[in-house]
């Protein structure tokens, strides 16, 4: 069965399994990103899931318990993900699904999907988490052009904000600049046409290394 659990200081999500859920999650993810195609922006989304399944099944990520006392022997293994980044690919993958017909297998792994991450947003904080599963519910993101840079930014805020409870509930702020036409998206899209002006290039080419953010020192 596929897991989920929060992160210790708010950052983040971790997703587990043993290695048929796994291995069915990435074929659902890859399906989905081919169906997509590279000239949208949404695909690395998916293609950059899909590479932490695999290696996480490889051996190459973190084992967790299975969590029950009768079944400490076994490990399962998983993958840790950002908040910003996990909100943003559920959103936009449960739009995806809906376009390509209702094939049992990716149907069953995407509503896995929103489930874990939903009860792992409960579990951090009841009040707060019911207020994002709220937000996911409602909120319809844009695959607008401009999606991967604006969520360099929420990320680095996300990362740049106190560990723990304080990151977490600061966590709804840091999203509004994926809806469209919030005064929170029009003012990151300003600020990233200024960026582009200063390095003399196109936004869709702006981009953050990883360096930055492991400057902000940061717990997961």
């Amino acid at each position: 069965m596929l897991k989920g659990k929060p992160t210790e200081y708010g950052t983040g999500l971790i997703i587990y399994g043993d290695l048929y859920d796994l291995k069915s999650l990435y074929k659902t993810v890859s399906e989905i990103s081919d169906y997509v195609g590279e000239e949208n922006p949404d695909s690395d989304l998916y293609m950059s899931m899909a590479y932490s399944l695999r290696k996480s099944w490889e051996g190459n990520r973190e084992e967790y318990d299975v969590g029950e006392p009768e079944y400490w022997d076994i490990k399962y293994r998983g993958f840790n993900i950002y908040w910003p980044d996990f909100i943003l690919t559920l959103n936009l993958i449960r739009q995806r699904v809906g376009y390509l017909g209702t094939n049992p297998e990716m149907q069953a792994n995407i509503y896995r999907l929103e489930q874990v991450g939903m009860e792992a947003l409960r579990e951090y904080d009841e009040v707060y988490g019911e207020k994002y599963v709220k937000w996911i519910i409602e909120n319809k993101i844009m695959f607008g052009p401009y999606l991967l840079q604006i969520l360099d930014e929420v990320r680095l805020n996300h990362l740049s904000e106190k560990n723990g409870k304080p990151r977490f509930k600061r966590l709804l702020q840091n999203m509004k600049p994926f809806i469209l036409f919030s005064k929170e998206h029009s003012a990151m899209v300003k600020k990233l046409e200024k960026q582009a002006e200063k390095y003399k290039c196109k936004v869709e080419d702006l981009k953050y290394s990883g360096e930055i953010y492991d400057d902000l020192k940061y717990k997961w």
